[in-house]
């Protein structure tokens, strides 16, 4: 959201009162990013707190005791492409595309998880 909006990490951390290694340390995942510094974000990037959980499924209770990344869900920050992607498709407006682009990548998720991961699209 912070590059769809066209801020660099030392403007966004500028308005939050923080250093540039703070946000990348939150985008890269090495650094937990407290609910009120997630509502700082959101304002500054005008959104809604909401927008940095789309997407994600639910956790069962089970998953919810104790901290996050001790859930079996838990895979992780995403990598560089997969934040690529993730701003690409932000930038698509018409929901037809959308729609079709997320069909094509279950499906090729779906054929490279039966394929052990070694499949070719």
């Amino acid at each position: 959201m912070r590059e769809l909006r066209g801020l660099s990490t030392q403007e966004l951390a500028d308005q939050l009162g923080g250093t540039q290694q703070q946000i990348s340390k939150y985008e890269l995942g090495k650094n937990r990013v407290s609910a009120g510094r997630l509502w700082e974000i959101a304002k500054i990037l005008k959104t809604t707190i909401v927008y940095f959980y789309e997407g994600i499924d639910a956790l069962p209770v089970r998953g919810r005791r104790g901290m996050a990344e001790a859930a079996a869900e838990f895979s992780g920050p995403l990598s560089e492409a997969a934040n690529e992607l993730v701003a690409a498709f932000e930038r698509i407006e018409d929901e037809d595309i959308r729609t079709a682009l997320i069909t094509e990548a279950k499906k090729q998720a779906w054929a490279a998880g039966r394929a052990g991961g070694k499949g070719k699209s």
